[in-house]
């Protein structure tokens, strides 16, 4: 019975929302059928992209077509994704993002390219679809608002994001992933970011969370003995490690608390990538510093 009562106040907010949504836009009217898909049935929608979804405590899919009023062959689709947070919305729309389309200012980051536009607010993600050329970016951009104005206003606040937002990062290449980061099953949540050094060198950051530090020291340790099994060489020194081959392994890294915190230079110079290391590391332990007097 709880479950029903929960179930329900749930389909009820976001019935609630799609309330919000008005019955037109200009000359874009909002059909009546409303489609939903929950994490049992997502696949009969997104075949072969929901298993991107579902690790990001994907919750509600909710579809609505809104047809061009004189001429039905031009339709919209807005596709709204409930996720668990905010976070967990970010890191959908982070592994889909395209860093090369254009800027679209809705919600908290967003995206446009031909005929569709992405983007996420608060713990929602939305997509934009257009099915003829003549849905143009400005097009989409009026959708775009009238959804953001639907939906509640939540930054996301991470301070492992804060800590991987310096000047040698790329431009837009920061991801939430919710497992398996640089595809070791070792290494659990985290956040990635491609770093560029003065002297050219590219790599990736990352920034691996576990729930607790034993786990944190498990997930160490699983690490050492994969380096060894592969026949790796490395060295390590207190809780810090520097693997030097084979190219496909360089990795400058540390365990700290709940954290593995390293750089990945596949095929490349990990000294040059060092400062950049020890920037995020020193970003994440003020943080934390912070965060504990605050408390």
């Amino acid at each position: 019975m709880l479950v029903q009562i929960v179930l329900s106040i749930f389909l009820l907010t976001e019935i609630n929302i799609t309330d919000k949504f008005p019955s037109s836009i200009e000359e874009w009217v909002k059909e009546p059928e409303i489609l939903k898909f929950t994490p049992d049935n997502l696949f009969d929608y997104i075949d072969g992209e929901a298993e991107r979804y579902l690790p990001y405590n994907f919750q509600l899919l909710t579809v609505v077509n809104y047809r061009h009023q004189s001429d039905s062959n031009n339709k919209v689709e807005i596709q709204l994704y409930q996720m668990g947070s905010v976070l967990d919305a970010f890191g959908i729309y982070s592994v889909l993002r395209d860093s090369k389309k254009e800027k679209f200012p809705c919600g908290n980051d967003g995206f446009v390219g031909s005929n569709q536009a992405m983007f996420y607010q608060s713990k929602y993600f939305i997509k934009l679809l257009g099915n003829h050329s003549a849905i143009s970016s400005e097009i989409l951009l009026k959708f775009g608002k009238e959804i953001s104005n639907c939906l509640p206003k939540e930054s996301l606040k991470a301070r492992e994001i804060e800590c991987l937002s310096i000047p040698e990062r790329v431009d837009k290449s920061e991801k939430y992933l919710p497992k398996d980061i640089l595809s070791q099953t070792f290494f659990p949540r985290g956040f990635t970011a491609q770093v560029k050094s003065k002297e050219g060198g590219i790599g990736t950051a990352f920034v691996v969370m576990y729930d607790d530090t034993e786990k944190a020291k498990d997930g160490w340790e699983e690490y050492l003995g994969y380096l060894s099994d592969i026949g790796a060489v490395y060295e390590v020194k207190e809780n810090r490690i520097r693997v030097i081959s084979p190219p496909s392994e360089i990795t400058l890294a540390e365990l700290w608390e709940n954290y593995i915190v390293g750089i990945w230079v596949p095929g490349g110079n990990i000294s040059n990538l060092e400062e950049i290391y020890l920037k995020i590391v020193s970003c994440l332990k003020r943080e934390d510093i912070s965060h504990k007097k605050g408390n």
